[in-house]
C-alpha cells in the first residue's frame, strides 16, 4: 500500500451492518454484553486485519 495509512471512523451504514450481523452481542469470547444500549454503540469497534505493517493479519492488497 503506497498510501498514508488512515484510521477511519466507522460509518453508520457499517455500524448497522455490525449491529445487525452481530445480533447486538459482543464478539469476544464468554463475553454477552449488547453492544448498543439504544443511543450509542458501548463496544470497540475494531479491524479484523491490522492497518499496519507489523500487526496481526496485516493484508497488504487492503486499502484506507
Amino acid at each position: 500500500m503506497n498510501e498514508k495509512v488512515k484510521r477511519l471512523t466507522p460509518t453508520k451504514e457499517t455500524l448497522v451492518r455490525l449491529f445487525t450481523k452481530s445480533r447486538d452481542q459482543c464478539a469476544f469470547p464468554g463475553c454477552n454484553h449488547e453492544i448498543f444500549d439504544g443511543e450509542v454503540f458501548v463496544a470497540q469497534v475494531c479491524h479484523i486485519s491490522a492497518a499496519q505493517k507489523g500487526g496481526q493479519r496485516f493484508n497488504e492488497e487492503m486499502t484506507n
